[in-house]
C-alpha cells in the first residue's frame, strides 16, 4: 500500500495529510482526517519522516520553506513531487470542494492530486 504525503508548507510548520487511497469525498473526508503539523525543526523534521511516506507533495513556496522539508523528505527515500500554484487551485476548484485559505484543506487537496 502507497502512502502518499501532502504537504502545506508555512514559513515555521507544515500541515500535513496521510492518505493510502484518494478519499471518494474529499470534503467529508476533510472533517474527519487526522491531519498533522509539524514545526521546521529537528524535532519535526524527525516526526514526519515517521509518517513513513513513499511520496510527498509539495506546493513550492517563496523563500526557500519548501526546500527545507522535500530536501529531508528526499534523503530519507521519499519521492518528492512538486504540484505548481496554478495546477492545485485548478484541480481544487474543479474536482474537489474543500474551504479555500485552510492549510489542512491545502495538505488534503496536494494528497489527493497524486
Amino acid at each position: 500500500m502507497i502512502k502518499i504525503l501532502g504537504l502545506d508548507v508555512s514559513k515555521s510548520s507544515v500541515s500535513a495529510c496521510l492518505l493510502t487511497q484518494k478519499p471518494e469525498q474529499p470534503r467529508q473526508f476533510y472533517y474527519e482526517c487526522p491531519f498533522y503539523r509539524f514545526s521546521a525543526n529537528a524535532e519535526g523534521i524527525k516526526a514526519l519522516l515517521g509518517l513513513d511516506a513513499d511520496i510527498a507533495m509539495i506546493e513550492p513556496t517563496g523563500n526557500n520553506y519548501s526546500k527545507l522539508w522535500g530536501t529531508h523528505l528526499a534523503r530519507a527515500g521519499v519521492e518528492v513531487r512538486l504540484i505548481g500554484h496554478k495546477e492545485l487551485k485548478n484541480y481544487r476548484a474543479n474536482h474537489l470542494a474543500l474551504p479555500d485559505k485552510d492549510d489542512d484543506a491545502d495538505a488534503l487537496a496536494l494528497a489527493c492530486y497524486y
